[in-house]
């Protein structure tokens, strides 16, 4: 038994009974999702006098032992701190990051803690803590970090700590690469059991069911103990804490408690004051390890059938889906009786399952994961650290009789997952007591097969009729690292090209000799072949296909035109990049599935108010309108964000917007990434009366890209997003503001902002006073051209280079939510700018229509 089981088994004080379990075979029709009938468990129960029971009459209780509530904490690091804690009967789950050293995580296990994953390589966003990682490198975070740690810790680390604004029911599972929130589906695939954060409890049900999650929800009960003055103080504030949590907890509730450190002279305090709630007979000590494996291990398990047997006993029929992962039955199975039942005794094929007096009843722990193992103890061994996709890969199982009597064995059955399967070792044999038999197998992938932590399982059927089971890892991992930018959706219209990049790498580490933080194959290396696409109909690359060569460790990225040339009414269409070493026939598998394009024509054709090319206008004089715009191609909502719409009457033409408003606006067809004109007045507001505290610096600010989510000068318009969330796959254009100082002109600077963080910028002297200015921005890509218009007069233009632009959409082909903003005070964004008329065309004015915008209102 592995040693977490122990650990567990030690402090619950759990006796370890390893005897084995009859099994039958159901219908297919009674079986999980993926119709293989499931596994059959005959429960005794000896009662005190006769009962008649039905199948309705047996349920699960929500905790082991009909427990009321859960408890759970987190906060100390200290090993010693926590295994005082653990000793009194608390539980916790200390979330490491894979650099934490071996010694470090051994002393935690030891101390009783579980050990769950903070992962590394995490690049956060709003919505996900991986929601800026590309595909390869969510996997490169979520499945190295689990491998890391699982190599230096004894027990299962299935638990990850995770952050954002996610959907808990979507986030976790979801494989669309549109999502914003990141590519939780990564955890998913690396054989993670919980997640957790400050939301429901997020826990994986298996890969063969249609529900694949199932949620508990958590209540935080925290103090800071930074503010409570002494140790005495604080142990008795955490037993009232305890003791009204026991007053008000609802049944089944889950309260995860905020603890900290305490010296060593301390510890020994905390048995007096806390120690009765560790053995509280009404508490489920856990960690959140723990609270992951009951929920998994109820889910996974249904009362098939009820029926009485001699004398006052009765037996209950249990069916678990075939593909359930024995390593992950931590916890028993809590059947609860009714309360007018009485249980002298209960058993599971000999093994005897504790009987506890609940609220609500009887419950009968059913150890699971004590009955599948049984007599014997499996191990696997494989010939690599990994394999690929698709692939072949021998390994050898080492079957174990740890009892005092033989066993037959007449049957060997392997449970894959998706698109892999294990084959070998299915003549019977004998194991003679403490005798050892190696099985010689071929784990196998097809191309389908999904990358990460594989789960599967060994089934063994004994002459008898007894079923013994446990379950295995294998690594599925990528030889070659791939990314494309752009990453995510984007509309591709008739008769337009968009740049791909497309980059390649064999990198296993971040750091030269450092730890393999990079999910790649052991078998990457260095390599050579070419690089295409698989496009849909009516595209075609420029070039078709482009050779590479890479050393040990290197990395190449390239660049390539895709054509457009008619529109389709496909949905999922897909540019995906084809990549073939050199020698095979097949391209080698990837993790990244593809870039999704946008092709219909009611979505993506070019739409113009009128023949000008004019897309939006604002004349912000309805007051009733808010900031919304008067016309527009696409939407004409400006909504606020965290900020009211505020109107100055002393406007270019009547009303104004005041700079103390919030307006986000969708940039779906009202905004053309290839080219066009912003045209609009500004000044200062009379009512600010302090400026920008950043002082800028232009051989600094003209590095800085087209987001607006600083305050590193001031936003006149610009982007409040991206379509895009990779960071090499962004685009977008800026229109910043710079202070005056040190006796230096403040300046205006236009970004244009390209795919691989490239920068174009324009600069030109601007005084910000209380009297209108005309500005106006022009960008057209493939003319390689951002020109920054004052009044009306070119006040610059932006080099531009001698390498293609590459910009990238600012819309999916549909709205996209609030991207584009012309004035925005939203999020604490420095702004003290009035705005008026505003307008933005689908291509660059000439120099006479800009002057003409101007004249159109008598500025004041």
């Amino acid at each position: 038994m592995d040693r977490r089981v122990l650990l567990w088994l030690r402090w619950t004080g759990a006796a370890l009974l390893v005897l084995v379990v009859g099994v039958a075979s159901a219908g297919a029709g009674e079986g999980a999702a993926s119709g293989r009938p499931p596994l059959l468990l005959k429960v005794r129960l000896g009662l005190e006098r006769k009962a008649r029971l039905t199948r309705s009459d047996v349920s699960f209780a929500v905790f082991p032992s009909g427990k009321r509530c859960a408890f759970t904490f987190s906060g100390p690091t200290s090993y010693k701190t926590v295994e005082a804690l653990c000793k009194l009967g608390f539980r916790t789950t200390i979330y490491c990051s894979p650099a934490r050293s071996t010694e470090q995580i051994q002393d935690l296990e030891e101390a009783g803690a579980d050990i769950g994953v903070s992962v590394w390589g995490a690049k956060g966003t709003y919505s996900s803590h991986i929601g800026a990682n590309t595909i390869q490198e969510a996997f490169d975070a979520v499945t190295s970090s689990r491998l890391v740690l699982r190599q230096k810790a004894d027990g299962l680390v299935a638990a990850g700590r995770i952050g954002g604004h996610y959907s808990t029911r979507r986030f976790p599972i979801d494989r669309n690469p549109d999502r914003g929130s990141g590519f939780g589906y990564a955890y998913h695939d690396s054989n993670y059991l919980v997640l957790s954060d400050n939301k429901p409890y997020m826990i994986y049900l298996g890969r063969e069911r249609k529900k694949t999650l199932a949620h508990r929800e958590n209540f935080d009960n925290r103090v800071d103990s930074r503010r409570v003055p002494n140790e005495t103080i604080y142990y008795h504030v955490m037993a009232n804490q305890f003791r009204g949590t026991l007053r008000r907890a609802e049944r089944g509730q889950i309260v995860r408690f905020s603890l900290r450190d305490f010296k060593a002279p301390d510890l020994a305090e905390i048995s007096d004051i806390l120690g009765k709630f560790g053995k509280h007979k009404l508490v489920w000590h856990a960690s959140e390890t723990m609270i992951g494996a009951n929920e998994y291990v109820r889910h996974k398990t249904r009362v098939q059938d009820v029926a009485a047997a001699d004398g006052n006993a009765v037996v209950v029929t249990l069916a678990l889906e075939r593909d359930v992962f024995p390593p992950f039955l931590l916890t028993p199975l809590p059947l609860q009786l009714p309360d007018t039942v009485k249980v002298k005794s209960a058993t599971c094929a000999g093994v005897a399952c504790p009987v506890s007096a609940g609220e609500e009843g009887a419950c009968v722990d059913v150890p699971l994961r004590a009955i599948f193992t049984g007599p014997v103890r499996m191990t696997l061994e494989t010939a690599r650290p990994d394999m690929t996709i698709p692939g072949e890969m021998p390994v050898t199982l080492t079957v174990r009789n740890t009892s005092d009597k033989p066993v037959r064995v007449t049957k060997l059955e392997w449970v894959g997952s998706i698109g892999l399967t294990v084959s070998g070792g299915q003549t019977p044999f004998d194991l003679a007591p403490r005798a050892a038999k190696r099985i010689q197998a071929t784990a196998k992938t097809v191309t389908g097969a999904r990358f990460g932590i594989v789960p599967f399982r060994a089934l063994l059927t004994t002459a008898d009729g007894r079923a013994l089971a446990d379950g295995f890892e294998l690594v599925a991992a990528p030889r070659l690292r791939v990314a494309m930018d752009p990453m995510q959706s984007i509309p591709l219209p008739k008769g337009r090209e968009q740049h791909f990049f497309v980059h390649i790498d064999n990198f296993r580490t971040s750091r030269p000799d450092g730890p393999p933080d990079k999910f790649i194959s052991q078998r990457a290396g260095p390599c050579k072949g070419v690089a295409g696409f698989g496009l849909p109909a009516g595209m075609k690359a420029v070039p078709a296909e482009q050779p590479f060569q890479l050393g040990a460790n290197e990395s190449k990225t390239l660049i390539f035109k895709i054509v457009n040339s008619q529109y389709s009414s496909q949905k999922g269409e897909m540019v995906k990049p084809v990549v073939r070493f050199d020698g095979e026939k097949e391209p080698v598998n990837v993790l990244f599935p593809g870039t999704t394009v946008i092709r219909g024509k009611t979505r993506v054709a070019p739409k113009a108010l009128d023949d000008t090319g004019l897309l939006v206008y604002a004349s912000w004089d309805d007051k009733t309108k808010g900031a919304n715009f008067d016309r527009a191609a696409g939407g004409t909502g400006c909504g606020q964000s965290g900020a009211p719409c505020i109107y100055t009457n002393e406007g270019v033409k009547g009303w104004a917007l005041s700079a103390r408003t919030g307006a986000l606006a969708d940039s779906y067809r009202n905004i053309d990434y290839q080219r066009g004109t912003i045209l609009c007045w500004v000044r200062k507001d009379p009512q600010i009366r302090n400026e920008n505290t950043y002082v800028p610096d232009p051989a600094v600010t003209c590095k800085a890209g087209a987001s607006q989510w600083n305050n590193y000068g001031e936003c006149l318009f610009g982007m409040n997003g991206f379509p895009q969330i990779a960071a090499g796959s962004q685009s977008g254009i800026t229109l910043r503001r710079y202070r005056s100082w040190k006796g230096k002109t403040g300046y205006l600077q236009a970004t244009y902002q390209g795919m691989g963080r490239q920068i174009r910028y324009v600069q030109a002297p601007f005084a910000w006073t209380e009297k209108w200015r005309h500005v106006a921005v022009l960008w057209d890509i493939k003319a390689r051209r951002l020109e920054l218009y004052i009044d009306g007069q070119r006040a610059g233009k932006a080099d531009p280079g001698k390498e293609e632009w590459y910009g990238a959409p600012w819309d999916r082909g549909r709205p996209s939510g609030q991207i584009f903003s012309p004035i925005s005070c939203d999020h604490g964004k420095w702004s003290g700018t009035q705005r008026d008329e505003f307008y933005i065309y689908n291509r660059p004015l000439s120099p006479a229509e800009i002057m003409a915008n101007k004249r159109k209102a008598a500025a004041k």
